[in-house]
């Protein structure tokens, strides 16, 4: 090899080496970005993956009370549509062929509803004043519903006696056995006439508060003082939800005689209700005894 060769590949060598190193960077991303990008296939298997996502049957079934909130021992109407699913092969077989059987049978179960707060169960004989905890007592809290239109059942029935929310359930009765459908919006609101009128309050105690208050210092002009509040059971017959419902036992202390009550201490009881799972907190009803 000659000087001048020498000299030539001395100079290109550095440049040669840099070449290389730039085109084995470009080869190594070239790999990473094709072991990043999904392939072909995998694109597909998500597309079926997402297909075949069925929906709940709590999805395609509705519940509606007309009307909503309803009062005690009122005419009560219950309605039930079974929407069509997006894929309708989905109502021919699997797991929602049972909502679209031509034989079923559509019930509604509103737990609770044949409680009495007011009385003792078993009630053998319908009592006046409460004709709702009657119906749903000899119902066994349940009533079947009638086809009122495609896909749709309702009946008429009479609202429960004791106020409340109650979570119901839908029970779809099919040749392949008995499926009970949930949904935590299928609340019947039972709520008194002047339910609105009342003001409502952040806790129960609040509640109970305001309403000593106003009962007895405001309206007899009486000053209480509020000794002790507890959280008590609800009666073994009230069945109605204690998340919602709440009896509490108020032990309190008047400054004076009034019309009803003498000066000194006593106690009462307090039914506390929510206006929804979430909201605020009203005082039902008050008195000696639970």
């Amino acid at each position: 090899m000659s000087k001048l060769d020498s000299h030539i590949l001395k100079f290109f060598r550095p440049l040669l080496l840099f070449t290389l190193f730039l085109l084995s960077l470009s080869c190594l991303e070239k790999g990473t970005e094709k072991k990043k990008r999904p392939s072909e296939k995998q694109k597909e298997e998500t597309k079926t993956t997402e297909k075949v996502s069925l929906p709940k049957p709590a999805d395609l079934v509705k519940v509606a009370f007309e009307p909503n909130p309803v009062e005690p021992n009122k005419a009560l109407t219950i309605r039930v549509k079974i929407e069509k699913p997006t894929d309708e092969k989905l109502m021919m077989s699997g797991s929602l062929a049972f909502l679209y059987e031509k034989s079923k049978k559509v019930i509604v179960c509103v737990p609770g509803a044949s409680s009495a707060s007011h009385t003792s169960l078993p009630i053998e004989e319908s009592v006046s004043g409460l004709e709702g905890t009657y119906f749903w007592y000899k119902a066994k809290d349940r009533v079947e519903l009638r086809p009122s239109g495609v896909d749709e059942w309702s009946v008429g029935c009479i609202a429960p006696t004791d106020e409340s929310l109650y979570f119901v359930k839908v029970i779809v009765k099919s040749s392949s056995g008995e499926e009970v459908i949930e949904n935590p919006d299928w609340i019947l609101k039972v709520f008194p006439e002047w339910w609105e009128k009342k003001e409502s309050y952040n806790t129960p105690e609040e509640a109970i508060r305001a309403d000593l208050k106003k009962g007895v210092e405001e309206d007899l002009g009486v000053s209480v003082k509020v000794e002790k509040i507890k959280e008590r059971k609800l009666l073994p017959d009230d069945r109605r939800d204690n998340r919602y419902l709440k009896l509490f036992s108020v032990e309190f202390i008047l400054s004076q005689d009034t019309p009803v009550l003498p000066k000194g201490s006593h106690i009462q009881y307090y039914y506390v209700l929510r206006e929804s799972p979430e909201g605020n907190w009203k005082v039902l009803g008050s008195g000696s005894a639970p």
